[in-house]
């Protein structure tokens, strides 16, 4: 009998543990991408990024270079896409990361809350959180001699984008790009 209770003791000891693993694993890894976020992939410039299963997917484009994506109450537009690098710099090459945050910068009415570096895929990318008009957008870029690739999203407020940045934060983990950045597309 004593040794039922001890074997039962163990049996219920370890099942708690297993669940106290599944349940505490997720905390202390919060950039671990949820198994049920749904999955776009964009065939012309071959990537793929994971966003959350109660979102939805905006109209496909005709040129196919990227995918809006909502939050389910639709107050965070997102946006996937593919471009190419055509801009030319007065040496004749092609316009690095830095020259390309540079002309976005200059380019647009913003102002830059936070610029640092990051990765996007396996590439070097540049995040940068700017306020434009009265939304904030939160983008990363990454970008080799033909192709870039950039994700950002638009809110309504500091307040609402801090409150999504654990998501944006695993939807840039979980943006994959599976060709290299300068080749043709």
């Amino acid at each position: 009998m004593k040794k039922a209770i001890k074997a039962i003791s163990i049996i219920v000891v370890a099942i708690v543990l297993i669940i106290a693993f599944f349940i505490i694993l997720p905390l202390l890894k919060p950039d671990i991408v949820p198994r049920d976020w749904q999955v776009y992939e964009n065939s012309r410039y071959s990537f793929s990024v994971k966003f959350p299963a109660n979102w939805q997917l905006g109209e496909p484009e005709t040129n196919n270079a990227g995918r809006e994506l909502f939050s389910s109450d639709e107050k965070i537009q997102c946006y996937a896409y593919g471009f190419q690098n055509v801009i030319i710099t007065e040496d004749g090459n092609t316009q690095t990361l830095e020259e390309f945050i540079e002309w976005l910068k200059e380019g647009l009415d913003i102002r830059v809350i936070k610029e640092k570096e990051g990765m996007l895929g396996e590439y070097r990318a540049i995040e940068l959180i700017s306020e434009e008009g009265n939304k904030i957008k939160h983008a990363i870029y990454a970008l080799g001699q033909d192709t870039g690739r950039g994700l950002f999203c638009i809110f309504e407020s500091q307040e609402a984008r801090e409150g999504f940045q654990l998501t944006f934060n695993k939807m840039i983990k979980s943006f994959k790009i599976n060709v290299s950045l300068d080749e043709n597309q």
